[in-house]
């Protein structure tokens, strides 16, 4: 029987649309699929094959077809016109009808491919914004391949490197990165091809020897749970980290300034009683002693009156860089505002150490100084003390006693009374 008069039941009920042509390519018979697929009522399909090809693809279609009534089988993607003017997506297969040794008709399987070329278009988009985010990336991009070398950079990339696409091409880690900071950052990037996503810091060394501080994100390039590389992502935070830099030396500054006095640098008011706070609780648990040392100079105004206060800011220095000579590295030597000076003596086994720095300060403060000017003054201190716990048990006792014994000792001295010393 010939397949051009009866093509079968498996013609009729198949559900991939087919389409029989004669050998000419007009059409004898479109089963339910077809004429479902282009919109034909049954018995009202297109005449030719030509006809249902939309305009701009028929000279290929017509081509294949001229394969098809060669007696060869062949496939190609088209798009079909429906009666109402839509247009289908096909793949489409020609088979010839061998009757014979001649092509009797030609069997037209068309197939919708609407599914899968907009699969096609959504890959193909979904490539292309891929592209675009990579190249166009403000940060610089790197594709880093299995091989450890550079794949693919931006635009970016030469920004901040300095190098050229095609320079960046083939480069590896040890090109770029500044060779103190090689070891970490590859052993990141190992991490990466390994499968983790990672985040260092690290420094970019330039093509012209520069440095440029830089924060990375890399992760690992994976396609069927099978890494084929990684991709780095470097932003230039230089200008960040140094102003992060700035406002640390800042933040120090600003506490030394709390806690210094500003002209001799030494501890102020606040800082000594914080230290002495700590002291007192540290000689109640050991046992010790500590002492407070209070010291007010004695003729400093006429220094001031004689030289000007320029004068007596050089004096009031030289003293404190004498101060914390004589006293120990633990100890805290401190400016309590004026010519007024307090050391705190602490971890205190007996009264002879007490004694021993009294008469260290005391030397301390017997020599001239001299000014810049090249005068000499004689600078000389009234020493109170006061010791923990007999003379106070917190800060403001002791601070209260020491400043207490020095005023006695300045009255002692204005009176013509005996000076109380402190030596052994």
């Amino acid at each position: 029987m010939s397949l051009i008069r009866d093509p079968g039941p498996l013609f009729d009920d198949s559900p991939d649309a087919i389409v029989l042509y004669d050998s000419r390519g007009s059409v004898v018979r479109a089963n339910a699929a077809a004429s479902a697929l282009l919109a034909y009522a049954p018995g009202s399909f297109a005449k030719r094959f030509r006809d249902h090809v939309v305009k701009g693809e028929r000279a290929d279609a017509l081509r294949q077809f001229a394969v098809a009534q060669g007696g060869s089988s062949t496939e190609f993607d088209a798009s079909f016109e429906s009666r109402i003017g839509a247009v289908v997506p096909v793949t489409v297969t020609l088979q010839p009808v061998v009757e014979g040794e001649r092509v009797a008709g030609i069997f037209a399987i068309a197939r919708d491919a609407s599914a899968t070329r907009s699969t096609e278009s959504a890959l193909a988009r979904s490539e292309q914004q891929f592209r675009s985010i990579f190249e166009y990336h403000y940060d610089a991009a790197i594709a880093l391949t299995l091989r450890r070398t550079f794949g693919r950079v931006n635009v970016a990339t030469e920004r901040l490197t300095g190098y050229r696409n095609e320079e960046l091409a083939g480069m590896t880690m040890a090109h770029v990165i500044a060779p103190d900071r090689l070891e970490a950052a590859t052993a990141a990037m190992e991490r990466a091809l390994h499968g983790q996503t990672v985040e260092f810091d690290s420094v970019v060394l330039r093509r012209d020897g520069t440095r440029c501080e830089v924060s990375v994100h890399a992760m690992p390039m994976v396609a069927d749970r099978t890494v084929y590389g990684a991709f780095a992502f470097l932003k230039d935070v230089s200008h960040q980290r140094e102003l992060e830099r700035r406002n640390e030396e800042l933040q120090r500054k600003l506490a030394h300034m709390a806690f210094h006095d500003s002209l001799t640098g030494l501890a102020n008011r606040a800082l000594l009683e914080e230290h002495t706070g700590r002291a007192i609780a540290r000689a109640r648990r050991d046992g010790e002693l500590l002492a407070i040392h209070y010291l007010d100079l004695d003729g400093f105004k006429p220094i001031n009156d004689a030289y000007g206060h320029s004068a007596g800011d050089e004096v009031l220095c030289e003293i404190a860089r004498r101060l914390l000579a004589a006293a120990r590295q633990h100890d805290v030597v401190a400016r309590f505002g004026g010519d007024e000076f307090v050391v705190l003596q602490a971890g205190v086994t007996g009264e002879a150490a007490v004694r021993s720095l009294s008469n260290r300060l005391a030397r301390a403060l017997r020599e001239p100084v001299t000014l810049s000017n090249g005068a000499r003054v004689d600078v000389a201190a009234s020493h109170g003390l006061a010791v923990y716990p007999k003379d106070g048990a917190d800060v403001q006792s002791l601070v209260r006693a020491a400043d207490a014994d020095m005023y006695d000792v300045k009255q002692q001295r204005k009176s013509g009374r005996p000076r109380r010393t402190y030596a052994d």
